[in-house]
């Protein structure tokens, strides 16, 4: 994992840090978020650096097989909204619906949760983490990575079911919204309509992420999820 506990009870993040910066906390205390056991610094020539649980470790963050772009893509949204002011969590546990969410924040007294969507799971499963979060009130805020993001011209974007289960709709037309750990951008697909069986036009938008403020980017007006 790219994040940790530090002995001040505060996330560490090896995202970003030089080689000099990582050598330097090597020995210091780390813990888990998620089992609050303790962690290791692993860095070296031929692995990314990240903390490591030791290897007989029952942690449910190690079962969850996390890809390197979820895992940056989250630290990076937490760090973004954390820097703005906002009270936010990275993956806590919303112990009322069994749910551990990527990153959960209040805005004008409200909660959200932003989720992260990297690999392609069962539309169902989308379906389910959804109603759960409005069931609690909520607002679940899906982000896709940008294997999903599928362009075929300058507006047009292919679409299947599973990226059309993420649809917001807002200011009487359709949306989708993505973020690309590479390039730090956040790119949001507005005035979505579609064209043929995949083929929808749209206008793409997209700015790096340190000059988008929440909620300007995300929320114009009142979203709802399609």
């Amino acid at each position: 994992m790219l994040y940790a506990l530090n002995t001040e009870g505060k996330l560490q993040s090896l995202y970003q840090m030089s080689k000099q910066e990582i050598s330097a906390i090597k020995r210091q205390m780390f813990r888990c978020p998620t089992c609050n056991e303790p962690l290791q610094v692993r860095a070296g020539l031929k692995v990314i650096p990240h903390f490591s649980h030791p290897p007989k470790s029952d942690c449910a963050s190690m079962k969850k097989g996390e890809s390197l772009e979820h895992e940056t893509g989250k630290w990076a949204l937490y760090e973004w909204l954390f820097e703005q002011g906002y009270e936010v969590h990275l993956e806590p546990y919303i112990e009322e619906i069994q749910q551990r969410a990527d990153v959960l924040m209040k805005h004008n007294g409200k909660k959200l949760a932003l989720e992260y969507q990297c690999s392609t799971i069962p539309i169902r499963e989308v379906r389910k983490r959804t109603a759960a979060y409005k069931k609690i009130e909520v607002f679940p805020l899906w982000i896709l990575g940008m294997k999903h993001f599928q362009r075929s011209g300058p507006e047009q974007i292919l679409l299947n079911d599973f990226i059309r289960s993420f649809l917001y709709f807002w200011h009487n037309s359709y949306h989708l919204l993505f973020f690309d750990t590479s390039s730090k951008r956040i790119i949001r697909v507005s005035h979505i309509r579609s064209i043929g069986m995949r083929q929808n036009y749209g206008s793409i938008h997209s700015i790096p992420i340190s000059e988008a403020l929440f909620p300007n980017f995300f929320f114009q007006t009142t979203l709802q999820i399609h």
